[in-house]
């Protein structure tokens, strides 16, 4: 019985010991099957017409895994097996599935979608029918803008209008955002289109400085339609030239009242740091870097402190984001209102900077009889932006009298702060560029500060005269107060000279239609 119960074991041991081996084997065999089935999908892409589509998006439903048609409609792509369904869509026609199955070749068919075309867009001279100014208006609708937190008009545009270029001036919060509506228009005169809230023409000034439209809460959005062309944008004359966006902030509904609250919170940090030496590498590259030219190595080197900052961490930070909207919508057949409240607090990646906004709207919309019709459009709001002191490019404001450029080109080997806990003094060695601060000086002393106050007014009045034929009359009132604090004490001596250095500078527009 031992004899056996030995002999079993023994089989048991080697079944054990094959076991491994065994998986690995059906492992690499089943991901070689997989990496068989992976193959790519070419075809042509055409209208309804047998035209070539192009800039046709072809995406591998329920991946990420995208690509686009060329200017003669062809496409390629890989797919990961047989059974990937492939999705295309482009704007104006009606989105299509194909399942791949053994095929290797995929030509579609695209036809128009004329349910998008009947879609009301709003233009200069009231609404109409999309497909009437089907290349000359882009819109967006304000579902499509609260899918993703943005702090502004222009970052909802931003990658979702076709047409619409939208860049930042910087990377601080509610920083100045420059809009171009099919490129660049002119070299040394404005390129900004206008901008038109409600039938009002706005006013927002040097976009390179701070963005008066940040003052608006995308939340209050009901849609934003981009005006391209001549025959869209005529009733704006020259204003018009370089496009029209026209923004159209929500209204009240008839029925029961609705409150609606929206919030995130999100967090942000710098993706990816540069690679820069760390004490120890820089003191050992100027000892190899002066032995290597035949020269002594000079005191200052050889004698040097090292404190292994890391200027970046010092710095950097996690960023967060918090974004509160609160809506109450309501009325009858006779009066709709629409009231709002926002507010959005937004960290800077950079330490001390940030962008808070608060604000309230008040819309009401009243029908008095079947002819005419009264509404008002009220608004008011508050940001602060407090800035990180980026460089202007003048000898004042050079690369390294700002937080950026002074963290980029300081010395790994100085400390952040001296033994008796006053900032250190970054030129360090005889060969330091003159230019240069102490990074975190600049980022717990310096006032950089841009403080905006809006309020605006819109009392408009519309009688039916006859069927499809409406007057208009609009009043309206926009103050505008900006309001800029930079002030660079004396431990910042490249850039305030030893003496402390302050502006003050306050801008105030009042506009009346």
């Amino acid at each position: 019985m031992k004899q056996k119960t030995a002999q079993l074991l023994q089989a048991l041991a080697k079944k054990c010991m094959i076991f491994p081996f065994l998986l690995i084997f059906l492992l690499l065999t089943c991901l070689t099957g997989l990496y068989a089935q992976t193959t790519t999908v070419t075809g042509v892409i055409r209208d309804g017409n047998g035209n070539a589509v192009e800039g046709v998006s072809i995406l591998v439903k329920g991946s990420t895994t995208g690509v686009t048609s060329n200017n003669d409609g062809h496409y390629s792509i890989l797919v990961p097996n047989q059974n990937a369904v492939l999705v295309f869509s482009s704007t104006g026609y009606v989105s299509k599935e194909e399942k791949v199955g053994t095929r290797t070749s995929i030509d579609v068919r695209l036809n128009q979608n004329v349910d998008n075309l009947d879609e009301v867009v709003v233009i200069g001279y009231g609404t109409q029918k999309k497909s009437t100014h089907t290349g000359a208006v882009t819109s967006i609708k304000g579902s499509v803008i609260q899918e993703y937190p943005v702090a502004s008009v222009e970052q909802a545009m931003q990658g979702r209008m076709a047409g619409v270029q939208v860049q930042q001036s910087s990377g601080q919060p509610g920083a100045g955002i420059s809009i171009r509506v099919r490129g660049p228009s002119s070299i040394a005169g404005g390129n900004e289109p206008l901008v038109v809230i409600d039938g009002v023409p706005q006013f927002n000034g040097d976009v390179r400085v701070t963005n008066s439209l940040s003052t608006i809460n995308p939340n209050d959005i009901e849609s934003i339609e981009v005006l391209k062309d001549a025959s869209a944008t005529a009733i704006y004359g020259s204003r018009g030239s370089n496009g029209v966006v026209m923004v159209t902030t929500k209204s009240g509904k008839a029925g029961q009242v609705r409150v609606n609250y929206s919030g995130t919170v999100s967090a942000s940090k710098v993706r990816k740091k540069l690679e820069v030496m760390n004490g120890d590498e820089y003191l050992a590259f100027a000892k190899e870097w002066y032995q290597n030219s035949n020269v002594a190595v000079p005191a200052e080197i050889t004698n040097s402190i090292n404190a292994n900052t890391d200027w970046q961490d010092e710095i950097f930070h996690t960023a967060i984001q918090q974004d509160h909207n609160l809506s109450f919508q309501g009325g009858n057949d006779k009066t709709k209102y629409y009231l709002s409240a926002g507010y959005l607090d937004q960290d800077g990646i950079i330490r001390r900077s940030d962008f808070q906004r608060g604000g309230i709207r008040l819309n009401i919309n009243s029908k008095l009889n079947e002819r005419i019709s009264v509404s008002s459009r009220l608004f008011a709001s508050r940001a602060i932006q407090n800035g990180s002191s980026p460089s202007n490019g003048t000898t004042a404001r050079n690369y390294g009298k700002s937080v950026v450029g002074s963290t980029l080109i300081n010395f790994p080997t100085v400390p952040v702060y001296n033994a008796d806990g006053t900032y250190s003094n970054p030129k360090l060695y005889t060969f330091t560029v003159p230019d240069i601060e102490n990074p975190v000086a600049f980022v717990n002393e310096t006032l950089d500060r841009n403080t905006t106050n809006r309020f605006q007014g819109v009392l408009e009045g519309k009688i039916g005269l006859l069927k499809g034929l409406i007057n208009t009359i609009r009043l309206s009132a926009d103050n505008l107060e900006r309001r800029t604090d930079t002030y660079f004490p004396r431990i910042l001596p490249q850039i305030s000279s030893g003496f402390g250095l302050g502006t003050l500078e306050t801008f105030t527009v009042f506009t009346t239609r």
